[in-house]
């Protein structure tokens, strides 16, 4: 148990919800030896991405929902026939990225690290393009390297070394 029966708290969201307890008087103790076992969460049943997108037409229309919405159309776009959902996850997370960071920034950065990939890998945009976006994501939250090191990646695969090595070298002295 991790917060007792009588907390005034509630979850918030048809799916990928979250705990708000803010105007709960919540007593926080020591959980770095808390262990969870996540069992039968229903996330292997090869229709949990559709049955995802249902459940978030059912939720507002705000930062997290165009955050989620994004992520599982991008998810989505990966399987066989998909493809056309790319563009439509492309757009979610371009919403999302213009609620901006107040809540939820990493959801920022992530939307902006998944347009780059999807910038590069799926819709063949220009170099300078995605390779902005990545850049951009990776400036917004500098001590999360996974935009960088795609980035970096995807140069290496292209024999563009030096730019590689240039960009690569932004992750020294990070902390």
């Amino acid at each position: 148990h991790l917060l007792r029966s009588s907390t005034k708290c509630q979850y918030v969201r048809k799916t990928h919800e979250y705990l708000d307890w803010h105007q709960a008087r919540v007593r926080t103790r020591e959980t770095t030896k808390l262990v969870l076992h996540d069992i039968g969460d229903g996330g292997s049943k090869s229709d949990k991405l559709l049955r995802d997108i249902m459940l978030l037409k059912r939720d507002p229309e705000d930062a997290r929902f165009w955050f989620y919405y994004g992520s599982t159309l991008q998810s989505l776009g990966g399987m066989k026939g998909g493809e056309n959902r790319i563009p439509l996850a492309m757009d979610a997370l371009t919403k999302r990225i213009h609620y901006g960071g107040a809540h939820w920034p990493q959801e920022v950065y992530l939307s902006r690290q998944r347009r780059c990939q999807m910038m590069a890998n799926c819709l063949s945009y220009p170099t300078a393009v995605w390779l902005q976006e990545g850049l951009e994501a990776f400036l917004y939250c500098p001590q999360r390297l996974e935009a960088l090191h795609f980035v970096v990646g995807r140069l290496m695969d292209m024999r563009e070394y030096l730019l590689a090595a240039s960009l690569g070298s932004l992750a020294y002295g990070n902390s």
